[in-house]
């Protein structure tokens, strides 16, 4: 059996990304033990999953592109940094009253 390049199978598929995709998925499958389809002198996985794509015995269907999200979904920055600020008041581990003791003390320190 001859080798199978991704160039060949962009005539088969369509797209040699994807019959790059198909074949990596097939040669999983039989990486964990699903029979070959077609007799092979190959021994490596991509190997025999490419030649099982270059012979037909593949059936793939590819999926429907999912719709790109509404950017009018997503938080302007305004509305993110305010979310944000909520949310390190939220986390706080100091008190804001303990914080201004603080500063207060430092700005004392740094005046003497």
């Amino acid at each position: 059996m001859r080798n199978v390049m991704i160039e060949d199978l962009e005539e088969i598929v369509g797209n040699k990304y994807l019959a790059a995709n198909i074949a990596a998925r097939r040669a999983r499958q039989l990486n964990i033990g699903v029979r070959p389809r077609i007799k092979t002198n190959h021994v490596k996985y991509p190997s025999i999953a490419l030649e099982e794509l270059a012979a037909g015995e593949l059936e793939y269907k590819p999926l429907p592109r999912e719709a790109k999200p509404d950017r009018a979904l997503y938080p302007s920055r305004e509305v993110d940094e305010e979310i944000s600020e909520e949310f390190r008041k939220q986390m706080r581990f100091v008190t804001e009253k303990e914080e201004m003791r603080m500063d207060r003390e430092a700005m004392e320190f740094e005046d003497t």
